[in-house]
């Protein structure tokens, strides 16, 4: 599982999330974004890439296509 984020600033995220250091980067981002941490890794491991984990969280919110 890998996750790149980027935005208009510059910032350039790449997470891989198949290790305790990615999951640990994965809830850092959850909190920054404030989603649940706990329902995206339930996703994760049900068989979502992060990326999708996160981005339908972030649906969820009305904040996917900001």
């Amino acid at each position: 599982m890998q996750l790149i984020l980027k935005s208009a600033q510059g910032l350039h995220i790449n997470i891989q999330g198949d290790d305790a250091a990615g999951l640990l980067k994965i809830s850092q981002l959850c909190e920054l974004l404030d989603i649940n941490y706990n329902a995206v890794r339930q996703r994760i491991f049900r068989g979502e890439t992060v990326e999708q984990a996160i981005t339908y969280f972030l649906n969820q919110k009305g904040g996917g296509n900001a």
